[in-house]
């Protein structure tokens, strides 16, 4: 069963899951009332890991949520295509397709053979992260 987490311990750059959907907060704010009995709210600015929307939402503190299941696993790029970007897990040596959406602009910076992580959520391919650094050869000849 997955570890659940309150609202009040959300915090920034952490990812949970909320209404089946994975998220990654941006930024917590916490409320306390002033007034007796007032109940302590949370709110979250947190972007939607699958269609990358940004929104504020405000949560009870002691609302919980899942922790999502959300590894990084290490690839490769192979090629891209009119049905996609293809990359080659590097655990598993499956290849996986991600639509225009989920690269976005890394496409711009990708080279063939290019080392990278895959999101994964529930097994599924969701996104890319680049890697800090990136080499490029220049060839004079």
């Amino acid at each position: 069963m997955a570890a659940m987490v309150e609202a009040i311990h959300v915090k920034r750059k952490m990812m949970f899951e909320y209404e089946n959907e994975p998220y990654a907060c941006l930024d917590s704010d916490i409320s306390t009332p002033t007034a007796r009995g007032g109940q302590t709210l949370v709110r979250l600015k947190m972007r939607n890991l699958l269609t990358n929307a940004v929104f504020d939402k405000t949560f009870k503190a002691n609302d919980k949520f899942k922790e999502p299941d959300l590894v990084l696993v290490p690839a490769s790029y192979l090629y891209s295509d009119s049905e996609g970007s293809h990359f080659l897990d590097q655990e598993t040596y499956e290849t996986m397709t991600l639509n225009e959406a989920m690269v976005g602009t890394a496409l711009d910076f990708l080279v063939e053979g290019a080392m990278l992580q895959l999101h994964k959520y529930n097994g599924n391919p969701i996104g890319l992260q680049l890697p800090i650094f990136v080499f490029f050869f220049y060839d004079n000849s």
